[in-house]
């Protein structure tokens, strides 16, 4: 059980908090975090595979949530001492916002925050992004089993 209630004093690596390939780890840095909340950040680099016309679909927003909570459960991991695990995006509800991409070297502030988590892994949080004068929301749903190769398994993937 995460126990942390100060903010996040200590720098984390992406890499160590998001276990995701090369190139697909779309974070920078973790600012802040709690017990219930991370703000990120993520800039639109040459090197995003989904750069096109010198941008990114803004679509890709959900995306970005779902790292920055992936994030904050490696903070979770990192604080009581146990493995990161893989988590999975469940689905998203009103995310809406008037930009058609995210334009190159676009900085983006990234803020989630935990709504309710189940034991059973499933867990809602409520996300933000903050870019270009626009604040873009969404409720977002994550899966996080406790056998992530038996659930693949069970899901046929």
């Amino acid at each position: 059980m995460c126990q942390w209630r100060r903010r996040l004093t200590h720098q984390y690596a992406i890499d160590d908090l998001v276990p995701h390939r090369v190139g697909m780890s779309f974070l920078d840095e973790v600012v802040d975090s709690d017990a219930e909340s991370l703000h990120a950040i993520a800039t639109i680099r040459a090197s995003n595979p989904f750069l096109r016309n010198g941008g990114v679909s803004s679509a890709l927003g959900i995306e970005y949530m779902a790292q920055a909570i992936a994030a904050w459960a490696g903070v979770k991991a990192q604080i009581d001492n146990e493995p990161i695990k893989l988590g999975f995006l469940v689905g998203s509800r009103d995310y809406s916002t008037t930009l058609a991409s995210f334009p190159l070297h676009a900085r983006l502030d990234i803020f989630i925050t935990r709504i309710v988590q189940a034991d059973i892994g499933l867990g809602v949080f409520e996300c933000r992004i903050e870019t270009l004068g626009e604040s873009i929301s969404a409720n977002i749903n994550v899966y996080q089993p406790d056998d992530v190769a038996l659930f693949l398994q069970e899901a046929n993937v």
